[in-house]
């Protein structure tokens, strides 16, 4: 079912273990632009491509990292997606790392994403690019409460 609705692979996430030293590294040594920084998570995204890809670094003490990426799908699809995870009995959750139903927007993409988990405890992600201007400016809200800024109707 999956193959099916997945358009192409979002994002990767790599933990690195001095958060300054690897963005020297991708900004100035890779020409890697710097869409994102948080300080307060240590974290750190670039994205490339008209925003087609992201790299997201992230500062992670050693002997406690996990893998992470994103399937790129369709926003239509996003909450069928949501539902099959359920059926499947694969726990989905979102960004806050709840199971309340809740999908939430990263405004400064715009994207909508839901997360589950692999086997072996690897983060894996459903995300959705949403087609309205990214707005820096807003902090993570629910998809309702983006859909409402917008009018918009999915």
């Amino acid at each position: 079912m999956f193959a099916s609705v997945i358009e192409g692979l979002f994002e990767t996430h790599l933990e690195v273990t001095d958060l300054e030293r690897a963005r020297a590294f991708y900004e100035n040594r890779l020409g890697l632009k710097l869409t994102y920084l948080e300080q307060k998570r240590r974290i750190a995204f670039y994205t490339f491509g008209e925003k087609t890809y992201m790299l997201g670094i992230w500062e992670k003490p050693s002997g406690n990292r996990r893998g992470h990426f994103a399937f790129r799908i369709s926003p239509k699809r996003m909450l069928e997606v949501r539902e099959h995870l359920k059926n499947l009995g694969l726990n989905p959750r979102n960004f806050l790392d709840d199971d309340s139903g809740q999908l939430y927007v990263f405004p400064w993409l715009p994207a909508v994403s839901v997360y589950f988990e692999d086997l072996d405890g690897n983060s894996l992600e459903f995300l959705a690019m949403l087609p309205e201007p990214a707005r820096p400016d807003l902090e993570l809200m629910t998809w309702e409460a983006w859909k409402e800024i917008y009018k918009v109707m999915i």
